[in-house]
């Protein structure tokens, strides 16, 4: 009997402890930059471009179109961390590399040979834009949200990003991605 007691305190305290433990170190130690007034802002001063994306050759690493997937730190998460998918495309029209950076979504891993040769709206925020420190293929523009001229689809499905994933794609950027200075150099300080 005292072991069904011990045992079922333990459970209580695992199903209660850890998650209050998480939340509470989560928002001590992982808050990230505080963006809640910004987003909007920074959606708002957006501005789009229509660019042709290049042909991608997948044995070239230096070519004008690349796919990368990777993570990022956010909160203490399941496996403590997210994911980002990065496509670094050229566009030989603006002379800019453009990176699309969609983070914890899940599209296909075909979606650069989707986009290969074809017209697509990229959203840039313009102080991004007009940044002379962005643009190069070490250092592209950041792009949260693209559509295709005509819609992109493919097997059934469409490939591009909602706005709802656009504001979340936008969130954890400046929440996560800018450095404390950097976000405050931009935006100023932020009341938390």
């Amino acid at each position: 009997m005292k072991n069904l007691i011990v045992g079922i305190a333990v459970a209580v305290g695992m199903c209660i402890g850890v998650p209050v433990y998480l939340f509470v170190v989560n928002n001590l130690f992982h808050k990230g930059n505080n963006v809640k007034n910004i987003v909007p802002v920074y959606i708002h001063n957006s501005q789009q471009f229509k660019v042709l994306v290049p042909d991608r050759d997948p044995r070239d690493p230096n070519s004008l179109l690349t796919y990368k997937d990777t993570s990022y730190f956010s909160k203490l998460q399941k496996n403590g961390r997210g994911d980002l998918f990065k496509i670094k495309i050229f566009s030989s029209e603006y002379k800019k590399y453009f990176e699309i950076r969609m983070f914890d979504s899940s599209p296909t891993i075909f979606l650069p040979d989707i986009l290969s040769k074809k017209y697509v709206i990229l959203t840039v925020n313009k102080g991004e834009w007009s940044n002379p420190l962005l643009g190069t293929r070490e250092n592209p523009v950041p792009v949260f949200k693209y559509e295709g001229t005509p819609p992109i689809t493919y097997g059934g499905g469409t490939y591009e990003v909602s706005g709802e994933a656009y504001k979340h794609n936008v969130t954890q950027y400046l929440s996560f991605m800018l450095t404390k200075d950097e976000f405050e150099k931009r935006f100023g300080k932020q009341d938390k």
